[in-house]
């Protein structure tokens, strides 16, 4: 009892201990940083911690708890030879879910922060495009005054300005939106201090996977199979010690033999699942892969072509209006290839959390 009272002491001093930041001060931050950043102030793994202490505690002391006690013979069976178990499987199961639970920040920082660094590109591509409609625009009053266009085609390019800026709006509050969900991530204060990412949005490749080794090694790591295993592994030890009291045919051995078999199919489903899983999620990264590759592919095809058509705009081979359409199209193709690489990144997460 005082382990436990001094485990909850330790609990309340943790938990109300948190990193001061100034009022209205900016932190800026790489992608690893914030990951980093969000696992030091992570209140769950704290409580994780605890969990798995009293775990241990729970597991020492039952080592000295073996004396069979005044029930039957079938009772005392169990508390020797299941319980044991039992007591181990949950220490076991309480680490696994700390580290799955730090998976899981992992990944939301990572996908919050590279969400951050791609809207910034959207925000820098939608400017970009509201100077070429705003010079669309000038053109046209240009040419509205020699009476070559209507009020009409004035009123049209002015209209796409002011969508250009609603546009800008728009993505202004999605990117304040995903700032203040990241610093709920790192558990800073939401209305005082203001984070930012300050990163590279990179094409980490991942190498093809041997996925049939892979998958082998996910069943010995995964906690929801680790738990069916050892629930098999407690039905059937709880079996083995009804065999010695009851023979079938009771229905305290009929039971625990349907629940051996129920616990069979259990574990094979769990294992089909994360197999399916894996398998689809890797189809998922192979496909978005292409579609990176592609991108690349197509930021650079117009790359070239903007040279191209600068160089025509300078020597009076190509009008300006010409020379902005193929700008505007190589703003886009470039914004295209870092949300496909963001994309990427994100499924790589995904479906590096299934095998971890």
């Amino acid at each position: 009892m005082k382990r436990l009272v001094s485990i909850m002491l330790t609990l309340f001093i943790t938990l109300s201990f948190t990193t001061v930041f100034a009022s209205g001060q900016k932190v800026t931050l790489t992608i690893e940083e914030a990951k980093k950043l969000a696992v030091e102030k992570s209140r769950q793994a704290v409580l994780d911690d605890l969990y798995i202490k009293v775990k241990e505690i729970i597991l020492n002391d039952s080592k000295y708890d073996i004396l069979p006690n005044s029930g039957s013979s079938l009772e005392n069976a169990y508390k020797k030879g299941v319980e044991p178990i039992e007591v181990e499987m949950n220490l076991e199961l309480a680490k696994r879910a700390k580290r799955d639970n730090l998976e899981t920040l992992n990944y939301s920082v990572l996908k919050v922060a590279t969400e951050i660094l791609v809207i910034n590109k959207e925000l820098e591509t939608e400017k970009q495009k509201l100077s070429i409609l705003q010079d669309k625009y000038s053109m046209v009053q240009a040419k509205f005054k020699q009476k070559s266009v209507t009020q009409n085609d004035v009123n049209d390019a002015e209209y796409s300005v002011e969508c250009k800026k609603n546009d800008i709006i728009r993505v202004e509050d999605n990117l304040e939106a995903a700032k203040l969900e990241l610093q709920k991530l790192l558990n800073m204060p939401v209305n005082e201090v203001l984070v930012d990412i300050k990163d590279v949005i990179e094409y980490k490749f991942l190498q093809k996977a041997d996925i049939e080794n892979i998958i082998t090694k996910a069943f010995e790591t995964d906690k929801n199979i680790y738990e069916k295993e050892q629930g098999l592994k407690i039905k059937e030890k709880n079996l083995e010690e009804i065999n010695h009291y009851l023979k079938p045919g009771s229905s305290a051995y009929d039971n625990a033999y349907y629940d051996v078999e129920i616990a069979k199919i259990e574990l094979a489903d769990a294992k089909a699942n994360l197999e399916t899983d894996i398998r689809n999620k890797y189809n998922d990264l192979l496909n978005q892969q292409g579609k990176v590759e592609t991108a690349e592919k197509f930021a650079l095809l117009l790359t070239k072509k903007l040279s191209a058509a600068e160089t025509k705009y300078k020597k009076g081979t190509l009008n300006k209006e010409s020379f902005l359409n193929e700008k505007e199209k190589y703003i886009d193709a470039v914004y295209q290839k870092y949300s496909s690489i963001r994309d990427y990144n994100v499924i790589k997460a995904e479906f590096e959390n299934l095998v971890s």
